[in-house]
């Protein structure tokens, strides 16, 4: 196989950066060069992946693929740090969009044909999406800030079956999660759960199939709705003289 100059310039670079990459496929390896690699390990098993890079920063990342036609789509200056991905079966996909800052988080894809996908400028200090079964999904939307340790999956990964008929009572549920939505350390988000915009979720809540209009403040176990007419700010405001007042 021949490689194009870019492609050997930025294996000398990989080098440096102890960045490993297996993969036979040439596409796969020519789509990496427009990101940024740091102690990154690769490893595609299947035929006609792709991994789509466009000038982000992956540092310390590790990438499993165990299928084929799967998709990592990494949009432009987005940083992820400390994050793995495996996918397991094929027509896998994850999409991140642009300006994503994404920590210590896994993405776990099993069964095949599901979908995780962020919306631009969302963070994640430090979260597990996983997507269990076959034609799934899990969304969140844009401007959201996860904490940390962070569960969302849309499945039980096991079976779960009445007594009488032994049929399965657990089937997999998307998750939908909303624009600027804010979810507090130690939370659990399962199947069929629809969150929408401009809630908070507060710290270790655990909410399954539930769904919650706009604005929103939502914690507990199991969550519900304790406020309404709420929304929320990235940064730390200082008390306004109408705060005061009250």
């Amino acid at each position: 196989m021949t490689l194009d100059l870019n492609i050997w310039i930025s294996k000398l670079r990989w080098w440096k950066h102890q960045v490993k990459v297996r993969s036979n496929n040439l596409e796969f390896i020519k789509a990496l060069t427009k990101g940024q690699l740091v102690k990154t390990k690769i490893q595609d098993h299947g035929k006609n992946n792709q991994i789509k890079v466009d000038h982000a920063v992956l540092k310390r990342t590790s990438v499993h693929i165990q299928g084929d036609c799967c998709l990592i789509e990494i949009g432009e200056d987005t940083l992820l740090d400390n994050c793995k991905f495996f996918l397991s079966g094929n027509n896998q996909i994850v999409k991140i969009h642009a300006k994503g800052r994404i920590r210590n988080t896994s993405f776990w894809l099993e069964d095949g044909n599901n979908r995780i996908e962020i919306g631009s400028g969302t963070s994640i200090e430090g979260a597990h999406l996983a997507a269990t079964e076959p034609d799934g999904c899990i969304e969140l939307g844009e401007d959201c800030m996860l904490s940390y340790d962070i569960d969302i999956r849309n499945g039980d990964s096991h079976s779960i079956l009445s007594l009488d008929k032994k049929e399965r009572i657990n089937y997999a549920k998307d998750v939908k999660i909303d624009n600027h939505v804010w979810i507090g350390a130690h939370s659990i988000i399962l199947k069929g759960c629809h969150i929408g915009k401009d809630n908070v979720i507060g710290t270790g809540s655990v909410l399954s199939h539930l769904s919650t209009p706009p604005n929103c403040l939502i914690a507990g176990v199991p969550g519900k709705i304790i406020k309404n007419d709420i929304t929320w700010d990235r940064d730390r405001l200082k008390w306004s003289k109408s705060v005061l007042k009250d």
